[in-house]
């Protein structure tokens, strides 16, 4: 794991702690367990492990299922207001699926952990415009095109509103069949994980 990310850990966790009104007695105890636990880290460790053991730390000390859940409902509701409107962006677009790939790429920078602050209306105005530092999007379109099976992990922090414009049309397209140099293909069905929740891909 990068040695950075120790850095942003502790923001993460530190940030955590000021939402909430713990004695000094108790945040000190917090934050040396949080440390102890950060020195103690395999060298081959990875991320996305940490986060979710500190995350699964915090959750037991607050007794809160999701610590983040009012940061979350508000910004799924802000960019909600927005779908609408990047929606026509994407259908009026001369290449839809790029145009919905960089609305994608911009709600990667939802996150309530490391990064705190954001400015996600600013990084749509700059994803739509800026060039890929690698750009793999035509590749992927051909990958799509030709997949049986496609497995998007998707977020529920105001993300997947707009991944919900990326993956709407091309499962449309999927299940309306696609032409392809040696064929067409056509999938049986879509399913959504899990099966129980069909707003959740």
């Amino acid at each position: 794991m990068d040695s950075r990310c120790y850095t942003c850990f502790e923001k993460s966790f530190y940030s955590l702690l000021s939402k909430y009104n713990f004695s000094e007695v108790d945040e000190l105890k917090a934050k040396k367990e949080f440390l102890k636990y950060l020195s103690e880290l395999d060298n081959g460790v990875v991320a996305p492990q940490i986060a979710r053991d500190i995350h699964a730390k915090f959750r037991e000390l607050l007794n809160d299922e999701d610590p983040y859940s009012e940061e979350k409902n508000d910004h799924n509701k802000t960019i909600l207001t927005l779908f609408r409107e990047l929606e026509k962006n994407v259908l009026l677009s001369e290449n839809p699926f790029n145009k919905a790939l960089r609305y994608a790429i911009a709600g990667n920078i939802i996150d309530f952990g490391p990064a705190q602050k954001f400015d996600l209306l600013k990084t749509i105005e700059k994803v739509e415009k800026s060039a890929f530092a690698i750009d793999d999007s035509q590749e992927l379109e051909r990958a799509i095109a030709k997949a049986k099976n496609i497995l998007y992990l998707g977020d529920n922090s105001g993300e997947i509103v707009l991944d919900k414009l990326f993956i709407k049309k091309d499962f449309e397209k999927l299940l309306n069949g696609l032409i392809l140099d040696d064929g067409s293909i056509k999938v049986d069905e879509l399913s959504y994980v899990p099966a129980q929740k069909k707003n959740n891909v």
